[in-house]
């Protein structure tokens, strides 16, 4: 059942460090967030479309943060290294 719903918070909790990232994902409508995660803390929040650091396709990015598909340096192409954890999990 994990594969039917990916929360931010499944992305960025196991990490052990801090990580903040503006991505801009696209599909049907476009979408900027802002991600963060320090101290176990996860936080994300809508904000308005700009400059992001980082731009993918949502549903190819979604599947390659839970593991599948593309690895997430291609479909997040910039993305901080740390958003890999979860997929590295599930794939081990």
């Amino acid at each position: 059942l994990w594969d039917s719903w990916l929360h931010e918070r499944d992305v960025l909790l196991p990490l052990e460090q801090s990580v903040s990232s503006t991505v801009q994902l696209s599909g049907i409508g476009s979408h900027t967030v802002e991600v963060s995660c320090d101290a176990g803390a996860a936080r994300s929040a809508e904000v308005p479309t700009g400059a992001a650091a980082v731009s993918g396709v949502a549903p190819t990015a979604i599947d390659a943060l839970a593991g599948r598909g593309d690895a997430v340096a291609e479909a997040l192409p910039g993305a901080p290294e740390e958003l890999g954890v979860l997929a590295a999990m599930f794939n081990s």
